[in-house]
């Protein structure tokens, strides 16, 4: 997953910058932030595919069971002593504690299955238990992943943690039981999943490795049948199903944000972006003149238009933002708010190559049954109330369609907009920009409403909400 990258801006405050899905390189565009970060996306799974999962027992692994693993992912269990020459039919390949180092040859094979899209699950054990630790440790090394297990010995003996830390990998999972285990390292662009219930130590991480996905544990007891109660009262069973059932399609996260938005526009509608500088030359051939020049002048020197995705709104709890309202204090009315407008942002991850995306806000009830919100300008009325905006590898943010394109339907209470033949890799926001609901009313008191975004594809669904909360300024 793709986790937000905390940075400093060159204002001094602190800023957010969203990574590519796919982990690619580049600059994201501006989005600052009053120093908290924003929670974890919700994932968009689809159906596991029909391959086995490989259990490798081959190079001195040792297999205690892994019929309970089987059954929370939905998949046969395949337990091989001989690497198979093609891994491909298999949708994950776990490696249980193997001891005696993997060969080239092996580690090759699983370099080429985890870069084509496969997940490793590697095991290693607690510190009396070397060989495993440095057979995983190889293969860590060899996929060009930044983690890695430092022998120890933690929280010995079956015991529960909680400490369950925020990732799609870990989504419904609030309690694993585990044994003895090492410490797993995590750097570069790995993540921690949970870590031990005395010491809070990172015991299991993942990366992505090309298209697939390496998950590094310090504890071979966690997925296999000797978990003692784990699969049946704990969530190791969820785990499981995380690591090696279904595939992440999409992932989405929702916000609001006011100011500074600026977006490359297509001005001549063929397709491409700042082709045509103001130069009084036609640079495109189109017939037009200087007709397509940059929105957003380049303003750091690196050639890239200066791009900017706006301010989020000062957060409230996980999930609310806020808005003040200006009261006139001969009448309580609302002559405004601060700021005057702002706008719901739906950022979708896309993680997989999706035929259609459909992205709708039901913002319901801001506009029509709370009156806090008013889409501005109102629906039918113009292109500006929306706005779906691309950002490339560069970091760069294209508004490909709004309010007024074909693809997009607005109304009172809802935006749907419907996207097809999205690449992996490509990350989508949505804009829906808002004004004062409560302008020339009187102040109600505080309130707040609820803003929800449902991404879907064509066999899954998943949505977020951001709250507006409205104070009297």
């Amino acid at each position: 997953m793709t986790r937000p990258e905390k940075l400093t801006g060159s204002n001094g405050a602190t800023a957010l910058r969203k990574k590519g899905a796919l982990r690619k390189k580049g600059t994201s565009p501006k989005l600052v932030t009053s120093g908290v970060l924003l929670g974890m996306a919700s994932a968009i799974s689809t159906p596991a595919l029909a391959g086995d999962v490989l259990v490798y027992i081959g190079e001195g692994g040792v297999s205690e069971g892994y019929t309970n693993f089987g059954a929370a992912v939905g998949k046969t269990i395949v337990s091989q002593a001989v690497l198979p020459a093609d891994l491909s039919p298999f949708d994950c390949v776990v490696l249980p504690a193997n001891g005696a180092g993997f060969s080239p040859a092996t580690t090759a094979a699983l370099t080429d299955y985890a870069n084509g899209g496969g997940r490793i699950v590697a095991a290693a054990e607690w510190s009396d238990f070397p060989s495993p630790i440095s057979a995983m440790n190889g293969l860590a090394s060899a996929l060009g992943s930044g983690m890695s297990v430092n022998p120890a010995d933690l929280s010995c003996n079956f015991h529960t943690t909680m400490n369950i830390d925020p990732s799609s990998f870990t989504d419904g999972v609030t309690s694993l039981v585990m044994a003895c285990s090492s410490e797993v390292v995590v750097s570069g662009t790995a993540e921690s999943l949970f870590r031990s219930a005395n010491e809070g130590v990172t015991m299991a991480g993942a990366e992505q490795i090309g298209s697939g996905w390496l998950f590094l544990l310090g504890d071979s007891n966690v997925l296999s049948d000797n978990s003692d109660n784990g699969y049946t009262e704990h969530d190791n069973g969820v785990l499981a199903a995380n690591f090696c059932g279904a595939i992440a399609d999409a992932e989405i996260m929702k916000d609001y944000r006011h100011t500074d938005v600026c977006f490359e526009q297509d001005n001549d509608l063929d397709g491409l972006f700042d082709e045509d500088p103001v130069d009084d030359i036609d640079n495109d051939g189109d017939g037009q003149i200087d007709e397509d020049a940059a929105e957003c002048p380049d303003g750091e020197g690196d050639g890239l238009p200066n791009t900017s995705l706006g301010t989020l709104l000062p957060p409230v709890g996980a999930d609310g933002f806020l808005v003040e309202a200006v009261v006139k204090r001969k009448d309580d009315t609302v002559s405004s708010y601060n700021p005057g407008q702002y706008y719901a942002v739906s950022t979708v991850e896309v993680l997989d190559d999706v035929e259609t995306l459909t992205i709708t806000e039901d913002f319901g009830n801001c506009t029509l049954e709370e009156g806090l919100s008013a889409l501005n300008p109102p629906a039918g009325t113009g292109g500006g109330s929306v706005a779906i905006v691309e950002v490339d590898a560069d970091g760069v943010a294209a508004q490909i369609a709004n309010a007024k394109s074909p693809n997009v339907q607005v109304t009172d209470e809802m935006v749907v907009a419907t996207l097809d033949d999205v690449p992996a890799g490509s990350t989508i926001l949505m804009y829906v920009k808002f004004g004062p609901g409560l302008k020339g009313e009187e102040f109600p008191g505080a309130a707040s409403c609820e803003n929800e975004t449902t991404v879907e594809t064509a066999s899954n669904i998943a949505s977020d909400t951001a709250t507006l909360h409205v104070l009297e300024k």
